[in-house]
């Protein structure tokens, strides 16, 4: 054996159990990751999916209800003094940021302001560890399942705790019919049509727990769900004025989505 040879194997000898030979090696591989989207079952009662029942009494018959997606970002956290907030990257406990103030998990509506000396205290950010592009719209109705082809920059994870999931969006698109609602209101027999369109800015997120280490297996798969909830159409747009803004309502409804991530 060549002096050379004997140094370099005296060298991983000295490493810990992840030092390898091969290049780009990690503590685990990520082998596939799914992503799940749909509505939360209980929107459509007994009425059958695509049929919503609002709080108000309206009856809703979906025709197409989709979320057209960009990227999936798996995170860990930091500690970092210096970040600012940023309202397309909603710190942990909030979720859809726009018109100045943020979603909390809690149910109340945050200013920025409020959220900026809150971080300022706690000094925590987060960073990526890898980012899966996600072509395609999933359909909410039958529940639509879109694969990540692609692990950036590698699939091979380090050892890290992925305390954070977000799912970015681009837009949101929902067509139906309402039909009936409460005694007082009169609707035509038809029905009034519905179309609802906006593009979306601030992420989906999602408090995760996924340690990778020396004990993780050596693969791993990684399934997101997003839950759009129940009450997205619940007491908020104005059926009956066509002129009436609509999608500001409903986005502060999908803001009450939730976020899940499971590994097997």
């Amino acid at each position: 054996m060549s002096k050379l040879s004997r140094l370099a194997l005296l060298a991983c000898a000295a490493c810990t159990p992840a030092c390898t030979w091969g290049e780009g090696g990690g503590f685990a591989t990520l082998e596939e990751v799914e992503l799940k989207a749909h509505i939360e079952p209980s929107a459509f009662h007994e009425l059958g999916p695509g049929n919503w029942r609002t709080d108000l009494g309206y009856r809703v018959q979906l025709a197409s209800a989709e979320l057209h997606f960009e990227e999936l970002v798996l995170q860990q956290g930091v500690d970092d003094t210096s970040s600012g907030f940023d309202p397309s990257n909603p710190p942990p406990g909030y979720s859809l940021c726009h018109a100045g103030h943020c979603h909390s998990d809690d149910g109340r509506l945050v200013e920025y302001a409020e959220i900026e000396r809150e971080l300022a205290s706690s000094g925590s950010a987060y960073a990526a560890v890898v980012r899966v592009p996600v072509a395609g719209a999933a359909d909410l109705i039958a529940g639509g399942v879109l694969l990540g082809s692609d692990v950036l920059p590698s699939r091979e994870l380090p050892s890290v705790v992925i305390e954070r999931v977000l799912l970015r969006a681009r837009s949101f698109s929902l067509r139906g019919t309402v039909h009936e609602g409460p005694a007082q209101v009169e609707l035509p027999e038809a029905g009034l049509p519905l179309a609802i369109d906006f593009e979306l800015s601030a992420p989906f997120q999602g408090r995760a727990q996924l340690g990778i280490d020396r004990d993780s297996p050596d693969s791993i798969e990684v399934d997101v769900e997003l839950i759009v909830s129940s009450t997205l159409l619940d007491g908020r747009v104005d059926w009956v004025d066509p002129q009436a803004p609509q999608s500001e309502p409903v986005l502060d409804g999908l803001a009450q989505s939730e976020l899940r991530l499971h590994s097997h």
